[in-house]
């Protein structure tokens, strides 16, 4: 009967290993490919067209890029990430950190060339917005600093929670969520005063009301409008409670059985099966019903004390598994 139920074990755990290597396969690895793709070729394009070329369809496709491939991709990485794969969530947190810095160079830079045409009368020449009243190009300029600093901020906390601290894979993901969360909040909080400001002081009505068609500052104000607008449903995403576990059990398909399968996968690695039967049956440890308390399940926290309680058994001798986990 023990050989029987090894042998059940081990094929159970075969089973398992090449679920969890299908679904990494065909489910994880094209989402957390597709995210990264649009991520590496989003910030590039920005970052690059920045520092050779000033013009408003360089600006324009700057906005976009930031816009239409950078915050698809950070989706589809965030979404990609589950807890049984630590490597994958490491490397896609360093990726969001180079992204945070990155766009905090970016803004640097655009506020510089801004602050170049400040002048000390009533009116400035924009880059791209016309002849406007210094204070709002002191204004653009201001919030083009701010967009930076809330970028080097996610970086900065990003950097200290990854390197500075060894946390679990899953406390990982939920800080990654978290700081999405919050940087893009304070991004799109900063767009909505910018907009307000400049539509309540004219600026952007005299931009639609001119008498050219092709104006650059209509141009540049209505890819504003357009990355606000794209930038809130985002924020709206990553806010709803629903959106994260919806996707993600879409994703897994099979839900707790893929999940399972990914897990037992993720701990097997390259192991052979075998060996790993083998180190779990030497590990194998059970506790009796009479033993147990209920001060000792009160509590999700794990309690080094509750091993002294129980005590080695074989495959098959164990009837109920009960999770002390339960907060999860």
């Amino acid at each position: 009967p023990s050989n029987t139920r090894q042998a059940s074990v081990r094929q159970r755990l075969n089973e398992a290993h090449q679920a969890g290597r299908l679904f990494k396969r065909r489910v994880r690895m094209p989402t957390l490919a597709l995210g990264l793709s649009l991520m590496l070729s989003g910030v590039p394009l920005a970052l690059g067209l920045s520092f050779t070329s000033d013009s408003l369809p360089t600006d324009v496709a700057v906005t976009l890029a930031a816009s239409f491939l950078v915050i698809p991709g950070l989706l589809f990485l965030l979404l990609s990430l589950f807890p049984t794969d630590t490597r994958s969530v490491y490397f896609s947190g360093l990726t969001a950190m180079i992204v945070c810095f990155t766009f905090a160079l970016l803004y640097a830079l655009k506020a510089s060339l801004e602050a170049m045409l400040l002048g000390f009368g009533e009116s400035c020449p924009s880059r791209y917005l016309g002849v406007v009243p210094c204070w709002f190009t002191r204004f653009l300029v201001a919030s083009r600093c701010v967009y930076g600093a809330i970028c080097a901020g996610a970086g900065v906390r990003l950097l200290r929670f990854w390197l500075l601290s060894e946390p679990s894979a899953r406390s990982r993901i939920n800080f990654l969520w978290k700081s999405t969360r919050q940087t893009f909040a304070g991004l799109l909080a900063l767009n909505v005063c910018f907009m307000v400001v400049a539509a309540s002081s004219g600026i952007v009505g005299r931009a639609f009301t001119t008498v050219s068609p092709v104006s650059p500052a209509r141009g540049i104000w209505t890819t504003w409008l357009v990355r606000d607008a794209w930038q809130a449903v985002f924020v709206l995403l990553l806010h709803l409670p629903s959106f994260r576990t919806t996707v993600q059990s879409y994703l897994t398909r099979r839900g707790e059985v893929m999940m399972a399968a990914a897990g037992v996968s993720s701990l097997l690695e390259d192991r052979d099966v075998s060996a790993v039967l083998t180190m779990a049956s030497e590990l194998f440890r059970s506790i009796t019903l009479d033993k147990l308390s209920l001060e000792a399940l009160s509590s999700s926290e794990p309690d080094a004390s509750l091993y002294a309680l129980s005590e080695p058994c074989a495959f098959g001798d164990v009837h109920v598994f009960v999770s002390h986990s339960w907060s999860d």
